[in-house]
């Protein structure tokens, strides 16, 4: 077989892999399925021959490469610092050159999501600049993303509302658009591109000073936006400005002004892949909730395992999806009301998973925990 020019970045990452086995234990598809080709390792394996032209994209190989969720879990503990993420994203672009791209609602969804005509008019819901109240700090952009700005609003809001409230202007850019994760990981780099330089140039342009931080609320963008350095000087510029709403609200001061009403509750965290394995703040969420008096946090059980969810992954391997999930789900005797999450594809899927086993838990966003205990009412 002929090695395509393009393939010698996949082999050259490919063999930085030295089969330790470490990561395997820590893939949720191989604890499930038990198979070495359904584990980092064995993809990584799989990978090179592809790309050195020993083994074909038969439909067998591209399974095993589409069972990976990409949670990245093996990359946080490889110690010989193999670029997984990097891996599997190249890996399926070479596959979707070859025509095995996704199929059915998975594939064209992401396209739906993303189209600028429908989240200009999402986008329209909000102001494009919120005054800071009483002692101003500072000054913030806010990214909307595609799936926050559709289907939860309410975060974005409520993100304003505690900004504010802790003094910050906040900046909501016009033009932005969707992170380009959902493209990315289903192997559309170009497309994934051209929304990722359209974000860079709209933020460039809306705040002269180059430290502004730019602040998401979802973990799934997140992941992708503070990876943006791929695409040069600038997006390099953007990656470093980029921070996770969450983590900046839990370090931010001004917390002893402000009337935080007490809640004497339980809340399990749910702590996102996107959160534990690429930005690795997961620590923060219980920094923030713990500004709320009598609140217990406490992890939800089977943390270190992806739910599922995992973008479109849900609708790619729905029957393993939901196995996943179904570890996630909280025993009879747990005394819990509320679940959070930060990523909202994440609340969403464990949010569907909780009402079919008959759970009663509120799922919601971090943050709107802490606004409605400042007295946020759904409007900022």
């Amino acid at each position: 077989m002929t090695v395509k020019p393009e393939s010698q970045a996949l082999a050259a990452q490919a063999s930085r892999c030295v089969a330790c086995g470490l990561c395997v234990p820590h893939c949720p598809t191989y604890r499930k399925l038990e198979s070495e080709a359904d584990s980092p390792r064995g993809r990584v394996m799989l990978i090179r021959a592809l790309a050195e032209g020993r083994l074909a994209a038969e439909p067998t190989l591209v399974t095993h490469l589409d069972r990976c969720l990409v949670c990245r879990a093996c990359e946080a503990v490889c110690p010989a610092g193999v670029k997984y993420g990097e891996l599997i994203d190249g890996a399926r672009a070479w596959l979707a050159a070859e025509g095995k791209k996704p199929r059915g609602l998975a594939g064209w969804l992401p396209a739906v999501l993303s189209a600028p005509p429908l989240l200009a008019a999402a986008a329209m819901r909000l102001r494009g600049f919120y005054p800071a109240r009483g002692e101003r700090q500072g000054t913030v952009s806010l990214f909307l993303g595609c799936v926050t700005r559709l289907a939860d609003g309410s975060t974005l809001r409520a993100a304003i509302f505690v900004l504010t409230h802790l003094g910050f202007d906040v900046r909501v850019p016009r033009g932005q658009g969707c992170c380009g994760a959902m493209h990315q990981h289903a192997g559309e780099q170009e497309q994934a591109a051209q929304l990722a330089r359209k974000n860079i140039e709209v933020f460039a342009k809306t705040s002269l000073d180059a430290t502004e931080p730019i602040l998401f609320c979802a973990t799934g963008c997140g992941a992708t936006l503070v990876e943006y350095a791929r695409y040069g000087t600038e997006g390099e510029a953007f990656a470093h400005r980029a921070q996770d709403v969450v983590s900046f609200l839990a370090r931010a001061p001004g917390w002893e002004r402000l009337p935080i009403a007490p809640l004497a509750q339980t809340v399990a965290v749910h702590e996102p892949c996107s959160g534990r394995n690429v930005l690795r703040n997961a620590a923060d969420v219980y920094g923030l909730l713990g500004r709320i008096p009598g609140l217990q946090a406490v992890p939800l059980a089977g943390n270190e395992q992806c739910c599922g969810a995992a973008g479109l992954y849900f609708l790619r391997q729905p029957a393993l999806a939901r196995r996943l999930r179904a570890d996630k789900m909280p025993r009879a005797g747990d005394a819990l009301r509320m679940l959070v999450s930060t990523n909202q594809g994440c609340a969403h899927w464990l949010k569907q998973g909780l009402s079919e086993a008959g759970h009663r838990l509120e799922v919601e966003h971090p943050v709107q925990l802490v606004a409605r205990q400042l007295g946020f009412t759904g409007r900022c």
